[in-house]
């Protein structure tokens, strides 16, 4: 694969090319996005058709994006695809137990 395609194909992967209808759904089609101020809002901007204040106020205040601490204490707002009573996300697959 030549350079030019693999960012091309970044490029759209990221919903860089065609943004997304809210926040919610820009989440949903990228995993995370680094989630310290400025740098999360204008990371959904960018991946957005619009995007206001209030509305991702909202996505922090109804939890459909979640902040969690990851290394060095940075924090991150994966898409919210939580289960009740689980601890996993919906979206990724539970790991596979090899039994030795």
């Amino acid at each position: 694969m030549d350079l030019e395609r693999l960012r091309a194909w970044s490029y759209l992967r990221q919903r860089l090319a065609e943004p997304a209808s809210g926040p919610g759904e820009a989440l949903r089609a990228v995993v995370a996005v680094y989630a310290t101020h400025p740098t999360a809002p204008v990371a959904l901007w960018a991946r957005t058709r619009s995007l206001t204040a209030a509305a991702y106020r909202r996505l922090d205040r109804d939890r459909r994006g979640l902040r969690i601490p990851g290394m060095r204490g940075t924090v991150f707002s994966p898409r919210a695809t939580w289960r009740l009573g689980s601890s996993r996300p919906s979206a990724l697959p539970a790991p596979a137990c090899s039994a030795h």
